[in-house]
Parts: structure tokens; sequence; C-alpha cells
């Protein structure tokens, strides 16, 4: 199951739904990527550098991909460049959302963004305009950051990368509010960057 899985029923919202739920069940059926194996398998964002190294083709394409934890699915999102310059905001970067939630996990569970020291907030703010990251990462500490996983569905055709996402967030959020999970991180920032956190 990949990207072309889901774009096979892009017009069709309740198919899509279907290979949605597919794609999420079994994704989490399996177990998490280890070194050595191949890269169809969520990925801990913690084994992200070491993934980056051993599965360079796939972090060099474009694609869809999907932030969860544990069952749930967090965010769904897509890059046109490439997983790998994208994820520096996710694993990367010194001040990377991840890395933020495990630094001040347990004070991002209690007082949220206002967690962050003002230095944080400085750093976001001239780098990439504003708090919407910053609230991936509150996010992600409230979840759980250590179950936090990543799932890749490259797919070269840059067109579609951008209509199929544009097709699924609202069928994942469909999922995620069927089962009572948090509503994705798309959706909450919906009035903040057209309710995309990119």
């Amino acid at each position: 199951m990949g990207f072309d899985f889901l774009l096979e029923v892009m017009e069709d919202p309740e198919a899509l739904l279907d290979r949605y739920a597919r794609l999420i069940g079994t994704i989490t059926a399996k177990e998490y990527w280890a070194p050595g194996e191949s890269g169809d398998r969520r990925i801990h964002w913690w084994r992200g550098r070491q993934a980056r190294k051993e599965l360079k083709p796939t972090f060099r394409k474009p694609g869809l991909y999907i932030w969860g934890c544990l069952d749930r699915p967090l965010y769904v999102g897509i890059t046109r460049g490439s997983f790998d310059g994208r994820f520096k905001r996710y694993i990367w970067e010194e001040k990377s959302q991840c890395k933020l939630a495990e630094l001040y996990e347990e004070a991002l569970k209690v007082h949220g963004l206002d967690a962050f020291p003002a230095e944080v907030h400085q750093w976001y703010q001239k780098n990439h305009s504003g708090n919407a990251r910053l609230r991936g990462a509150v996010v992600f500490a409230q979840e759980g950051i250590r179950d936090v996983w990543f799932y890749l569905l490259p797919h070269q055709e840059k067109e579609h990368i951008r209509a199929l996402e544009k097709a699924v967030i609202p069928v994942a959020q469909k999922y995620n509010a069927a089962r009572g999970y948090r509503s994705l991180l798309n959706v909450e920032s919906v009035g903040r960057d057209h309710g995309r956190i990119t």
C-alpha cells in the first residue's frame, strides 16, 4: 500500500476513506522500522537520522507523509521537494519540533505553548513566521513523544502530490473523529497558514 493505492480513488471520498483506513490499519499493525529493514514501515522519529542514512533513495523523493503516535494519526503533509529537506523542521534542526517536544515534554503537557522559553518563541517567529510549528511540538509532547512516528509515501508526480493531500486531509480528519482521536494538526490549524503546518 502506497501513494498510488490512495491516488486511484482520490475522486471518491468514501472509497478514499476506506483505503486510508486500510492503510493506517496495515501500517499500525506492523512492527516499527528497525535498522537494516526496508522502508515500508512506520519510523520512530528518534530513528529518523538512521533511516535517512539507510533509506537515502526514499528520503530524496517527494511525496505524502503521515505523522502519528501509536495507532493515532496526527498530521498529513506533503513535500514537493524531498523528505530529507522537509524533515529538517521535524527532526534535523536543533530546534526541530520533535527535539523541542522531547526537551520540554512534561512542561508542554501542562502549560502548552507557554512552556517554551522566550528565545524559542523568538527563533520560530524569526525563522518560521510564528508559532504554527511550535503547536506541532506541543501535540507531539502531549501525545507522547517517544511513541511519535512518521510514514512516507513517495511519489514523483508533483501535481498528484498536492491534489492527493487536499483530498486526504478531510478524509483523515473524518477517520480520527470517528475513533475519538484528536483533530489532525492540519484541521486544528485552519485559519492559520490555510489549514496546513508545512
